[in-house]
């Protein structure tokens, strides 16, 4: 059951809707005001177990120490929705001097130069391979269908930001004929600039090939928050206060968001990018290299069977 309803508890109620594995039922709660017997019986007549409040919401502190107190009465959790327009929880971890918590900026696991080290030698080694073993026979053949198909170069260079959001020349197959609005307008569904062999290429992700060379070069990472046009960055930037954690870590060819779905413009654009975000933020807060593992396997899986939401 949501009180109080706003874009943090939008996010979260679509996911809770989409994962029916995590074993919630949705009940919406009509009446604005909190009136107390009302609400004890909306939670028996229900089975309400869990009560989800935003951090930001309309209650003065007096109701919500009433909510807070029936709640424990009626054995009903309460689980806190920090707000998905502040960045504040992702900068800072609950640590304690004794019994007086405290809370001490966030260090991420990749900021370990130990981890860091990690990382890139895998990033080197595997990127190498795929290189020698695949692109080296790939690329031959996927230029010659791209040029066949469409006038045009077969790579397609385009701007985007990195590492502490310096930006680079990320590089890829070139799957649309070229037009003058591929570094400004994102991609659309059944989109009219998309060749044959280009929708052959994203549903394959062949087309992020080429960026093992921007790996190589140390600017993105095998895995790690897909890098967005700076047209999208620049647009959602101030509007999710955590927007700029991705830039924490190298941008990657897959990751964490891709390999869940989250990827392409269905359903509501702005639902969608701040689940991406969470994502994204949730790897540079968690990663470990099986995390790594785990997302490179997953990836590989999608390559074959193709992936539904590439566009």
């Amino acid at each position: 059951m949501f009180l109080h309803e706003n874009s943090s508890t939008e996010v979260l109620k679509n996911i809770l809707k989409e994962r029916k594995d995590y074993g919630y039922k949705i009940f919406d709660y009509e009446n604005p005001e909190i009136e107390a017997n009302e609400l004890i019986e909306f939670w028996k007549t229900n089975g309400i177990h869990t009560l989800f409040i935003p951090t930001e919401n309309s209650y003065d502190e007096k109701q919500e120490k009433d909510i807070f107190r029936l709640a424990e009465a009626n054995k009903v959790h309460i689980s806190l929705i920090p707000s998905i327009t502040q960045s504040n929880f992702f900068l800072y971890d609950m640590g304690y001097i004794q019994t007086q918590p405290v809370l001490n900026q966030a260090r991420y696991p990749l900021d370990y130069y130990s981890n860091f080290l990690l990382k890139r030698t895998f990033d080197i080694v595997f990127s190498a391979f795929v290189l020698v073993f695949i692109c080296s026979w790939l690329f031959p053949i996927i230029t010659i269908l791209i040029k066949s198909s469409s006038k045009g170069p077969a790579f397609f260079i385009q701007k985007r930001y990195g590492f502490h959001e310096e930006v680079f020349d990320c590089i890829k197959f070139r799957t649309m004929i070229v037009n003058d609005e591929s570094s400004t307008k994102t991609t659309e569904e059944n989109d009219a600039r998309i060749t044959k062999i280009g929708k052959f290429l994203r549903k394959t992700s062949l087309d992020e090939m080429p960026q093992f060379l921007n790996v190589l070069k140390g600017q993105m990472s095998i895995v790690g928050p897909r890098p967005h046009m700076l047209a999208v960055d620049n647009y959602y930037k101030p509007k999710i206060g955590r927007y700029s954690l991705r830039s924490m870590v190298s941008p990657g060819i897959t990751g964490l968001a891709q390999v869940n779905g989250l990827r392409g413009d269905a359903g509501d654009v702005e639902v969608e990018m701040n689940k991406r975000v969470l994502a994204d933020a949730f790897y540079v807060r968690n990663w470990s290299f099986v995390l790594d593992l785990v997302i490179i396997l997953k990836t590989v899986l999608l390559v074959v069977g193709g992936d539904k939401n590439a566009k």
